[in-house]
């Protein structure tokens, strides 16, 4: 953190700081075959025009960010959480893991985001489950999902893209990045499982498979 002020001129609260590790899933380790659900079990992406489901995701993100913690946690609303589900549902960014009961009933049980899009990179973002939910596989099937659709699909950048690559350049992305905290060994393990190269997995240097330590940090509303 020392060393991040004196390069930003920015001095963040301790308690803004995570510890993070970085990887990817590039296309040549991914499974690009859609993950296999249980019974009564889907994942969808949250469409603009459709109210239900968008609600639905504004829950999860009021819970995911209560579950998460750090500065604001407390004071996250469902308004807020709406807002930011509508600026990501504009891009088609989310999807949703949804539960069928034997009566037909329906429950949300996790999402997650895509996004940060490049010429060759995208990110998988915000794989939350609910707590009750948890230890059932849902996590690395949301995040099968969002590998799979940031890397066989066209990228939604690509005309904005285009512009600025090389003549006859496509702007297709090849690597699927993600985030997780150092001390998250639950997360880390998930996505191993889906392909990136966290340490859990003994993955050696030369194969692709590498981790990066890196920081995140907080914001708050004085601009920093």
């Amino acid at each position: 953190m020392p060393l991040y002020a004196a390069l930003s001129g920015i001095g963040p609260e301790a308690s803004w700081v995570r510890g993070m590790l970085h990887s990817h899933c590039p296309r040549d380790r991914a499974d690009l075959q859609p993950p296999k659900l249980p019974e009564r079990h889907r994942i969808s992406i949250v469409e603009l025009g459709d109210p239900v489901a968008l609600l639905q995701l504004a829950k999860l993100l009021k819970a995911f960010r209560a579950d998460l913690g750090g500065p604001r946690a407390d004071n996250y609303t469902l308004e807020q959480g709406i807002k930011d589900a509508e600026a990501g549902v504009r891009f088609r960014e989310f999807m949703l893991y949804s539960v069928q009961d034997a009566e037909g009933k329906e429950e949300v049980a996790g999402c997650v985001r895509t996004g940060r899009l490049t010429s060759r990179h995208g990110a998988v973002r915000n794989v939350f489950t609910l707590p009750h939910y948890r230890r059932q596989g849902i996590a690395q099937a949301l995040t099968h999902a969002a590998i799979l659709r940031l890397l066989s699909e066209p990228n939604p950048m690509r005309q904005v893209l285009a512009t600025l690559l090389p003549p006859g350049a496509e702007p297709d992305i090849e690597d699927a990045l993600i985030f997780a905290e150092k001390s998250n060994m639950s997360a880390q393990g998930i996505y191993a499982r889906a392909g990136y190269g966290f340490p859990v997995r003994d993955r050696e240097e030369e194969e692709g498979n590498r981790w990066e330590d890196c920081v995140e940090l907080g914001y708050g509303d004085s601009g920093h």
